[in-house]
């Protein structure tokens, strides 16, 4: 069965509790202060079902105290059921509820004519004329009218006759998809704990499920779920939905938080915005106006930098960022409402292009270019922009998912990288352009230190990262370097990085070094010299650490400890004579190895510790034994 979600508006006192409950069965005023009072003060709900169609109803307060509340509520309506009573006809919230109603993108409603029995027929015709005349200047023209009396009865059957109609024509939501939902209510229940309730607006929950709780961090696990207080596996897209939560209390949460799939939405105090002021605005928005930005459930204080112009008229569209005074959870293609700070009215609203977004400057062509470009590019150059406005740390490819998911039907990210020249590092994108940029860095860094380090393999990885992309993760940039080796560009060995053809090699007094070294190192066999001897056979101090790197790259020596080096011969030779002496005798002690080379035990312990490593011996208390490698 399709879900939508039926949202009211109008102004107070026009019967929309009442008409509701005609429709539905239940009073959605539940407080205690609403039923004395007559009045809606907080969000009410309630189901409806309409000829295969299961309609989550929200009913919002119509005075103008309440508009927050109202505004919180009419986030992810498909179909607005638009309340006037034929006594009063179109209100003052009546026309701000519709505003609210157009900047949040709803195109679709119901008009209920209430109160028909107040007056006589010809003013009721009267009262529905000038609702329909008021409505075709707005997204919610021709939406049929239908009057109806909550106190006769006189047709409510023909006012759910029409909704049945209209909540067919509404398009299924998308299926897949991250999951989200704005919370608007938070209680308690005993036997479940913490309870949120909310609008499903993409994606499925399910019980076990772990989500996101936003803009916090926290994660939680769902224990249960229920759709209109019945109990079920999973809730979808379009459905009234209520959570019961482990892992946070109920005073820890309030209205405006969201709750998502781990890692697909991320919460920031910079949005960008395609932003519409109204018509009915009463002065131009002028630069950096405090204002209200409500992101679905949640309002959040803010400035609103405009970045083509200072001042925005009334009626006329802007490019604008938002810096916020607290974070706000949103996405691209999500809708958002600004009202003044002061007095609290309804002035603009906007399209989030950036949510998260990197500060933009009024006036910056490159600024102004890609917000441009993402508000009309195709989806492919969107993520080129993004990714190129990521620079040499990369974007990642669950921000590039979730950019994405602003355009119905844009290909996969998959084939969007047939098309795009993006290298995929890991789990992040790199423009090709910034990957050339950087291995060209690379390669001079890398000749510049070959020309002055003769014998080592090249410069460390950790060393050309922090030099040259800090920015990367290493995880990232150890996928850069293996990219660049699989293209020829160079090659890499243990933590060090070689661009040319040609290894390391000794030449003129360097080669001398090697020579007297190669001598001093085999003479000495299994006991040999000290790193100090390099200087007393005139290697400078400073090369000590290179020559040393060199002559064990090179397999001339072996690092037996990072301070004892052993001449290769003289290993070979221990390998050999180790297996003669397994062959005389089962277990080794430290003295038996000593005797049998001729070393003292200062040599005989680090060379045993070695053999242990490489699987030639293993090692029981202080014996050993011939190992699996010998």
């Amino acid at each position: 069965m399709k879900s939508i979600i039926i949202g009211t508006a109008g102004h107070v006192d026009h019967g929309k509790t009442r008409l509701i409950g005609c429709l539905t069965g239940v009073n959605t005023d539940r407080l205690k202060e609403e039923q004395q009072r007559g009045i809606s003060i907080e969000l009410g709900f309630a189901r409806l079902e309409l000829e295969g169609v299961e309609a989550g109803v929200v009913d919002v307060p119509g005075h103008e105290k309440f508009v927050r509340t109202m505004v919180a509520g009419a986030g992810g309506v498909d179909l607005a059921l638009l309340v006037v009573a034929a006594d009063e006809g179109v209100m003052p919230q009546t026309r701000e509820h519709v505003e609210v109603l157009e900047l949040l993108g709803v195109t679709r409603a119901v008009v209920a004519l209430t109160k028909i029995d107040l007056v006589d027929p010809e003013l009721a015709g009267l009262a529905a004329e000038e609702v329909a005349e008021y409505l075709a200047g707005t997204s919610l023209a021709g939406a049929p009218v239908q009057p109806v009396s909550a106190e006769t009865g006189e047709g409510i059957e023909a006012l759910r006759a029409v909704l049945a109609e209209a909540a067919a024509a509404v398009p299924p939501r998308p299926d897949g998809g991250a999951y989200r939902l704005p919370i608007d209510r938070v209680f308690t229940l005993a036997g479940m704990g913490t309870v949120v309730t909310g609008t499903s607006w993409s994606g499925a929950v399910s019980a076990g499920d772990q989500l996101e709780l936003l803009p916090r961090g926290l994660t939680v696990r769902v224990r249960s779920v229920q759709v209109h207080d019945r109990a079920v596996e999973s809730a979808h897209a379009g459905q009234r939905t209520a959570l019961a939560l482990h892992g946070v209390k109920h005073d820890e949460l309030e209205r405006g938080e969201v709750l998502a799939t781990p890692g697909r939405f991320r919460a920031g105090s910079m949005v960008t915005l395609s932003v519409r002021a109204l018509a009915s605005c009463p002065w131009p928005l002028r630069q950096r106006r405090r204002l209200r930005f409500h992101f679905g459930t949640q309002e959040v204080l803010g400035r609103l930098l405009l970045l083509d112009r200072n001042a925005l008229d009334p009626g006329e569209e802007a490019l604008a960022q938002a810096r916020l005074e607290a974070p706000a959870v949103c996405a691209p293609g999500d809708r958002v409402v600004l009202r003044f700070y002061s007095p609290m009215r309804t002035v603009a609203g906007g399209v989030v292009l950036e949510a998260a977004a990197p500060k933009r400057r009024q006036g910056r062509d490159a600024d102004l270019a890609a917000v441009r470009q993402k508000e009309t590019g195709d989806p492919a150059q969107v993520l080129e922009q993004a990714v190129l406005e990521a620079g040499a740390g990369g974007l990642a490819e669950k921000e590039a998912r979730l950019l994405l998911e602003k355009y119905p039907g844009a290909p996969a990210l998959e084939a969007l990288l047939a098309e795009v020249p993006l290298v995929r590092l890991g789990r992040t994108l790199v423009h090709a352009d910034a990957v050339e940029r950087l291995a060209a860095a690379i390669d001079a860094r890398a000749r510049t230190f070959q020309a002055e380090r003769l014998l080592l393999w090249g410069p460390e990885r950790e060393g050309l990262r922090s030099a040259l992309a800090a920015a990367i993760s290493q995880a990232s940039f150890q996928k850069l370097l293996e990219h660049l080796e699989a293209a020829g560009r160079l090659r890499l060995k243990a933590e060090r990085v070689r661009v040319g053809e040609a290894d390391p090699a000794a030449d003129g007094e360097a080669a001398a070094w090697v020579a007297r070294a190669d001598v001093e190192w085999r003479e000495a066999g299994l006991a040999p010299p000290p790193l100090s001897r390099f200087g007393e056979i005139g290697v400078p101090a400073a090369y000590v650490p290179d020559l040393a790197g060199y002559l064990v790259d090179r397999g001339v020596l072996v690092r037996v400890q990072p301070e004892l080096l052993v001449h290769a011969e003289s290993v070979a030779a221990l390998r050999e004579g180790l297996r003669a002496l397994f062959a005389e005798q089962e277990v080794l002690a430290v003295a038996d190895v000593g005797r049998r080379f001729g070393i003292s035990r200062k040599y005989s312990v680090p060379i045993l510790e070695y053999c242990d490593r490489r699987g030639w011996t293993v090692r029981r208390e202080a014996e050993r034994r011939r190992g699996p490698d010998l």
